[in-house]
């Protein structure tokens, strides 16, 4: 069995080469797409994955979930039920008069 040169592949590439639309070279084309795929798939999935989880809080949940504890320890302190039936309270709740 014959071993295979280096300018073996190469010559094997410039027969039958596949094109992929970087380079007009087929040796340098195909490393011109395997790094934009590699850079295009790999490092932008998991870089801009890792960039969108580090965000801000924009929706302020964090602050939301703090605020209905505090809310809830606040109100089982006064001996109040956790979430009352009414909103508003219906005492200072201002009606227009009936006509």
């Amino acid at each position: 069995m014959r071993k295979l040169e280096p300018c073996d592949f190469y010559h094997s590439e410039l027969r039958n080469p596949d094109w992929h639309g970087f380079h007009t070279d087929p040796i340098v084309d195909k490393w011109n797409m395997r790094f934009v795929f590699f850079f295009g798939v790999s490092v932008c999935l998991v870089l801009g994955s890792v960039f969108i989880h580090y965000l801000p809080d924009l929706g302020m949940r964090q602050w939301a979930r703090r605020e209905a504890e505090r809310q809830l320890k606040r109100r089982e302190a006064l001996g109040l039920p956790p979430i009352d039936y009414n909103y508003y309270d219906p005492d200072k709740l201002v009606l227009p008069e009936e006509e």
